[in-house]
């Protein structure tokens, strides 16, 4: 038997595409394996569902029964805040423009801890909340002042 030889040869050419070949290659590997970890993530470990406390169901009353009367809404002073100044010149003013609108605004002093003295301009008496809201509803829609609900405080000397 008769050896043939053969020889491999590469051209300039060749090799320069079998170069460029790999390093496509190899940044197509990278570019998914990024991808994959970006995309591809491992499940952390699930967190435990919060355990929710059930409230027992309430039996239902006998027929003959009185329906419960819900408890009355607590007794409170409460006020509504129109406005905070810094001056008691633009709070004078501030209550005489709010009087022409027909309200009924005090000026409360309240002293800050840098000792600054601010003019707090309250609106009407409510004992309960739910009046105080309805009232602060009220002026927002009718006069578009917006008003906070806060505890009553005895009015300054001005």
């Amino acid at each position: 038997m008769a050896h043939t030889m053969v020889t491999f040869r590469l051209h300039r050419r060749g090799v320069i595409l079998l170069v460029i070949f790999g390093i496509v290659l190899a940044a197509l590997i990278y570019v998914a394996g990024y991808l994959t970890a970006v995309y591809v993530r491992k499940p952390e470990a699930t967190p435990k569902a919060p355990v929710l406390a059930v409230a027992p169901i309430p039996k239902p009353a006998p027929a003959g029964a009185a329906k419960p009367v819900p408890p009355p809404e607590p007794q409170e002073a409460l006020t509504l805040r129109v406005a905070v100044l810094t001056s008691e010149e633009e709070a004078k003013a501030e209550v005489a423009r709010l009087t022409a609108l027909g309200l009924q605004p005090a000026i409360v002093q309240m002293p800050t801890s840098s000792g600054v003295m601010l003019f707090n301009l309250h609106h009407g008496r409510f004992t309960t909340r739910s009046a105080a809201s309805a009232a602060a509803k009220e002026l927002l829609s009718r006069l578009g002042i917006s008003s906070v609900i806060v505890p009553v405080q005895a009015p300054g000397n001005l």
